[in-house]
């Protein structure tokens, strides 16, 4: 629920959103890998301090929640102000009109298509794996964890992308990316071309989720100074 509020206070207040957009996803992607690591250290240091067992969890609880309430109270002292920028070139109203009209519409199909295939990649791969590969919780864990660090990889590079291939090609590449990789995760049932798949899936979500960030912004700032 933060991370369109944290996406939209980045649009608003620094001058590169795209490589601000893309340390703030895999920022976010990080806590998939880091959370569990953090909560396993947490238990083991209260269980060296003499916390009883049954308290334990509840310290962790306690503890992440100070944390997170500390990360929030420094925020809101360093968020910068928003950065003056020249006003754009005037650009022709019946050239652009039906291009305008139609991104938004299309950037949020697109964030629907993306947001199902990380539940499909996650909460449904938990069920579908153990089904239909065999693997066990530990090996369920691995390779979740591996398409995490897929992700984030993918996102930390996507301003190398983008300055290659440009925004809206960048974007499409993820897509085909993720919708391939779909596809082979679920026809292709066998290592290491099933691994493979999966890891192409999660790395076309990764770029596809932060070119459609990069692109509302993008659009939303046309439309505002188009006066709406």
């Amino acid at each position: 629920g933060l991370l369109p509020v944290a996406q939209a206070a980045v649009t608003e207040t620094t001058p590169s959103a795209v490589a601000a957009l893309s340390r703030l996803a895999a920022t976010s992607q990080s806590a998939i890998v880091l959370g569990p690591l953090a909560a396993a250290g947490l238990l083991e240091v209260f269980a060296l301090a003499g916390v009883p067992p049954h308290l334990r969890l509840r310290c962790v609880f306690v503890g992440t929640a100070l944390f997170a309430a500390a990360v929030l109270a420094v925020l809101g002292t360093v968020v910068p102000a928003a950065p003056s920028t020249a006003p754009a070139p005037a650009s022709s109203p019946t050239a652009t009109a039906t291009r305008d009209s139609l991104a938004q519409p299309l950037l949020r199909l697109v964030a629907l298509v993306v947001g199902w295939s990380l539940t499909l990649s996650v909460y449904g791969y938990g069920m579908f794996a153990p089904r239909f590969l065999g693997y066990d919780q530990a090996r369920l864990s691995l390779v979740l964890s591996a398409g995490a660090l897929v992700t984030i990889a993918s996102q930390l590079s996507f301003p190398t992308l983008v300055a290659a291939l440009g925004l809206h090609a960048a974007s499409a590449a993820g897509l085909l990316t993720l919708a391939l990789g779909l596809a082979g995760q679920a026809l292709l049932r066998h290592n290491p071309l099933h691994a493979a798949s999966y890891l192409a899936n999660r790395f076309g979500s990764g770029v596809a989720d932060t070119a459609t960030a990069a692109l509302v912004a993008e659009y939303s700032s046309k439309r505002d100074e188009g006066g709406g």
